[in-house]
């Protein structure tokens, strides 16, 4: 994760950076159930959601090992299979890849392995993050989660 990349760095990989890790993981988190409290998440718009979650969770709390994105290896590969389209098929070959690199780096004891998949993995994380935060069209926030009726709410309320 995040941490294998700061804990290789010369000046700050000597530095107790723990706290600083575990602070930031629970902000994160906070800010994720924050976010996504006030969205009306169903269905196919549920997946991207639900593989942010791990991702975000592994990724930024320290001493992860690579085994702990496994659930984001089994939701990646079940969006790409879900909805079929070019950028969740992206995402789900850099988690695969960061996987596989982050499985390969244990197992050689290459911790560059393990850095090149961390940097995979960040990259897999901001791609699933930044769709998911762009604001809604209008920008009044009680508008934006009315649910609208009949067939133009099938459509308006994807």
């Amino acid at each position: 994760n995040l941490w294998q990349i700061v804990q290789a760095l010369p000046v700050i990989g000597a530095l107790p950076l723990s706290g600083l890790a575990l602070a930031a993981a629970t902000g994160t988190t906070a800010a994720y159930i924050a976010w996504f409290s006030t969205r009306s998440l169903d269905g196919r718009a549920l997946l991207a959601p639900a593989l942010l979650a791990p991702l975000l969770t592994a990724g930024l709390l320290p001493h992860m090992h690579e085994r702990y994105f496994f659930i984001a290896d089994i939701l990646a590969l079940a969006m790409a299979l879900t909805l079929r389209d070019r950028t969740s098929w992206r995402v789900a070959a850099l988690i695969q890849g960061g996987s596989l690199l982050g499985l390969s780096g244990y197992l050689s004891g290459l911790d560059v392995m393990a850095m090149a998949g961390a940097i995979l993995m960040i990259v897999a994380t901001i791609g699933v993050a930044l769709p998911l935060t762009r604001p809604f069209a209008n920008d009044n926030p009680l508008l934006a989660r009315v649910r609208l009726p009949g067939p133009v709410g099938k459509i308006l309320n994807l």
